[in-house]
Parts: C-alpha cells; sequence; structure tokens
C-alpha cells in the first residue's frame, strides 16, 4: 500500500471518530487506528526517522483529540473562596494553606485557559497539557510572598535532561512546599493524565506517538490509584518516601516504549525503584536511562516484531 493510501486511512479513522455517536464507539475506532498505524509502520524506514510516517503519527495524534474531555478517573478539583487575613506562614493548620495555595493556583490556571479559548469551561472539563511549568511557577511564586518555603521540580523523560527521548518535549513539572514542618507534593495539572482519549493501552508501540498516558499506569495499582485520586481532587499529598515512589512510577513506566515489553515480555507495569533512586533521579545524581536500555524508552528508533502484541495481558 502506498504511503499516501495509509495517510488517507488514518482520515478516514479521525472522520470516523467525529461522526461516530457515542464515546464506546469513539474510543473502538481510535483502537483499529492504533492498530492500524502499528502494522504499518515496519513498512517506513526508522534509519531515515521513519520519514513519510509522520503524517501518520500526527493524525494519530488528531484522532485522539476527537475523543470528548472525559477522564478515567473522577476529576473534581476542589478550589475554594478562603477569605485569610492571617499570613498563610502563621497558619497552624496544613489543609487550610494547602487549600488557599492550590484554589489560587487553579483559579488563575482557569482564567488563563478561559481568556486563551475565549470562552468559560469550568476546571473539570479542560485540557491542562503544557500548563504544568507555569502553573507550578506560579505556585512557587506564590509560596515565596507568603513566606513559604517551596520549590518547583521538573520529571525530564527519563529523569536527564536533554536525554531528547520525545525531541525535546514531555517533561511535567510539580511543587514541593514545606508547610508547619511537613513536606507537600503539590501538582495542580495532574488531570492531563487522565484523559480517555489518551489512556487506551493499545497506544503504546507506534512510532513516534508516546506511550499510554500516565494516568492508566496509577489506575493498576491500588496505592497509586489513592495518590491519583487526592492530586485530582485536592491538588496536594503528604508526601512521604511511599507517596514518591507511587507518584513517580506512573511517569516511569510511561517512559518505556513498546520495545521494552517485547523485549523484557514484562507486562506487571511496575517498577524495581525505591524512593532513594527516585531523589538521585530528581537531583540529576542518576537516572531512568542509567538502568533501562535507552532503545525502550521514549519514542521508538524501530519498529515492533509483532505488531499485534497485546499490552493488556497482565
Amino acid at each position: 500500500m502506498a504511503t499516501d493510501e495509509n495517510w488517507s486511512k488514518v482520515i478516514k479513522y479521525r472522520q470516523a471518530i467525529y461522526g461516530a455517536s457515542s464515546l464506546e464507539e469513539k474510543l473502538q475506532i481510535l483502537k483499529e487506528a492504533y492498530q492500524f498505524a502499528k502494522s504499518i509502520a515496519a513498512s517506513y524506514d526508522p534509519k531515515s526517522g521513519f520519514y513519510g510516517y509522520n503524517n501518520i503519527s500526527k493524525t494519530i495524534l488528531e484522532c485522539e483529540r476527537a475523543i470528548p474531555m472525559e477522564f478515567i478517573l473522577e476529576n473534581k478539583p476542589k478550589m475554594s473562596n478562603l477569605d485569610i487575613k492571617d499570613r498563610l506562614a502563621d497558619i497552624k493548620e496544613d489543609e487550610v494553606v494547602l487549600d488557599k495555595i492550590v484554589s489560587e493556583a487553579r483559579k488563575q490556571l482557569l482564567q488563563d485557559i478561559n481568556i486563551f479559548l475565549a470562552r468559560k469551561l469550568t476546571l473539570d472539563k479542560c485540557d491542562l497539557t503544557n500548563h504544568c511549568l507555569n502553573t507550578s511557577r506560579f505556585i512557587e511564586e506564590y509560596c515565596r510572598k507568603n513566606y513559604i518555603a517551596c520549590i518547583c521540580k521538573v520529571i525530564e523523560p527519563g529523569y536527564i535532561k536533554h536525554s531528547r527521548l520525545y525531541e525535546g518535549f514531555g517533561c511535567h513539572a510539580f511543587c514541593i512546599a514545606r508547610i508547619n514542618d511537613h513536606n507537600y507534593l503539590i501538582d495542580a495539572t495532574y488531570s492531563q493524565f487522565f484523559q480517555k482519549g489518551r489512556s487506551m493501552l493499545d497506544r503504546i508501540g507506534i512510532p513516534k506517538v508516546p506511550s499510554s498516558n500516565v494516568g492508566v499506569f496509577m489506575l493498576m495499582d491500588e496505592r497509586r490509584k489513592k495518590v491519583a485520586e487526592k492530586l485530582l481532587t485536592d491538588g496536594y499529598i503528604l508526601l512521604s518516601d511511599e507517596v514518591l515512589k507511587d507518584y513517580l512510577d506512573g511517569f516511569t513506566i510511561f517512559f518505556r516504549n513498546g520495545l521494552y515489553y517485547e523485549k523484557t515480555d514484562d507486562f506487571s507495569y511496575t517498577t524495581n525503584y525505591i524512593a532513594e533512586d527516585y531523589k538521585k533521579f530528581l537531583g540529576g545524581e542518576d537516572s531512568q536511562i542509567r538502568h533501562e536500555d535507552i532503545e525502550t524508552l521514549g519514542y521508538m528508533k524501530r519498529t515492533l516484531q509483532n505488531p499485534n502484541l497485546d499490552f493488556s495481558k497482565r
């Protein structure tokens, strides 16, 4: 089949998704589009960077954007209208301080989104992709002005800067704040990883398309799921070693591509890293790339030997 015919077929999948009447039907068509993209990938030359396949991968991402903004886990971000007269740093109730910080960040985030879109949405209906860094910097600065220690941290792909695993993209920002001698992880844009349109395991294994989103892997484990639920609702969680591992495991698994599963035959969607490992990763002393085959991380440099590999066989 000629390259332009492959692209035409993917465009037809996109049109079919828009025309489908139910979410279930749309997702089924998206699944078929994923499988088609994997089945034809071997006809493009990986040595040339899959020249000609970019049209396929970009249209696959457009197919995902045709899925309505719904989430795989209930997304009800809490925002309060606390009128606090005291200095935040003097308040002894951690939850009051955190609710104020997150609420201010979410209000600013929603305002920025609605101005850009020129319409009024509620936060639970927004795509927060690409808003993490600005929001985390807002939180860091808001805390600084209120005499609260806070640092913005960036999760680089593979936990190493300039790794180019996703051609310069793919990082995520969050904050760690110190409140009344307790450390808290704050992530006000976490819902971006739970959109249904990017959350099927069938997404794994397509050249030039990232793995299934972080949220899928968070829901595979009860501890990770509790961390996700807390962040989606409150935007913060008390930071322990257990929480740090659970939170970062979702990203670590996300950074793996289809070749990881084909090579290892490990479909457990777990990691052997502990909190101390992740502290070194975030501090730049170590990285995932030093422990795992770089070919199995980020965009795939070659295609799957078996394009029909079932990524749901846990």
